[in-house]
């Protein structure tokens, strides 16, 4: 995972990295929900919130390239919000299996912050 940019807006600090968050399908690349993806990301997440404190919420922004940022993630007042934005075929697939791994994801951070 490689950071391209990170801003501080009103006092709200924005992450972007490079990296790629999709699986081999027959269909084309889809959104990986492996527990390998859903490791990296809590991992990376727990290390940002960890490392900046005072900031009043984090934003990330990840994907193979600043055009293709296919995931999202908010963490603020001990909550974390993730987007995940798939293609049509993606969807109609795996819709519950990527909603399974945004609630894993959410949980296992929260949850390591005490909430």
């Amino acid at each position: 995972m490689k950071e391209l940019a990170k801003e501080i807006y009103s006092n709200t600090l924005h992450i972007w990295y490079e990296t790629d968050l999709t699986a081999e399908h027959e269909y084309g690349q889809i959104f990986d929900t492996s527990s390998a993806s859903l490791d990296t990301i809590a991992t990376r997440i727990q290390a940002d919130v960890t490392d900046n404190p005072t900031v009043e919420a984090v934003y990330w922004y990840m994907g193979q390239g600043l055009d293709q940022m296919i995931f999202m993630a908010r963490y603020q007042q001990g909550r974390l919000q993730v987007q995940v934005n798939l293609k049509d075929f993606d969807f109609a697939l795996h819709v519950d299996a990527v909603e399974a791994w945004k609630k894993s994801l959410t949980t296992r951070v929260e949850t390591a912050f005490g909430k």
